[in-house]
């Protein structure tokens, strides 16, 4: 969450929310509560080896319980100033956690970003690409929201192939610090065309 975001974000949104929950027919997104603090640790434990190559948290203190309750905690606040849209993906209501999808107030105005992690055991069934399609609708769909972005390490190929498909457009690529163990530093900046 960025120091610019709250109510001034949540104004650009003009109060409106995307659903609580998104039918994606296979999978579906729930919105992050605080409740979901263990099932988080627990998803993103599982997930430590997979998820740390490319993701800041992604290590054996991220995934603990206290960060991911944090994390979920954020994700309630988030939620209520506009700061943070969250969703867990899971296969049935009450399953287990497979992935996560959000959308971030960090990129400027009129603007938000997606975040996404999927289960290592669950790639190459276009989860992912289902995910931040939904977001991505959902986000054009909020008043006020004229651009969604994806931000990706040039090293993590699977996770740029996403907005790739979607129809992004690469709009820069910079240097920035690395988010986990395998990044190249170079962040590409992906644009709703």
């Amino acid at each position: 969450m960025s120091a610019e975001s709250g109510a001034s974000d949540d104004a650009a949104f003009g109060g409106v929310r995307p659903p609580e929950l998104i039918d994606l027919g296979t999978v579906q997104l729930y919105r992050v509560r605080s409740q979901d603090g263990p099932a988080m640790a627990s998803a993103t434990r599982v997930n430590q080896a997979h998820i740390g190559r490319h993701i800041r948290w992604g290590t054996i203190e991220g995934t603990s319980l206290e960060h991911q309750q944090e994390r979920c905690d954020q994700a309630e606040q988030g939620w209520q100033d506009g700061s943070l849209l969250a969703w867990s993906m899971r296969e049935q209501a009450g399953g287990p956690i497979i992935g996560t999808f959000s959308l971030h107030a960090r990129v400027g105005p009129g603007a938000v970003e997606i975040g996404y992690w999927l289960d290592a055991g669950h790639g190459g069934r276009g989860l992912a690409t289902a995910g931040a399609r939904a977001l991505t609708e959902a986000a054009l769909a909020l008043p006020g929201i004229t651009r969604v972005e994806v931000h990706t390490d040039e090293a993590n190929l699977a996770s740029a192939a996403i907005p790739r498909r979607l129809g992004y457009r690469l709009a820069e690529t910079r240097d920035a610090e690395p988010w986990g163990a395998e990044d190249s530093g170079r962040v590409q900046i992906w644009v709703t065309p």
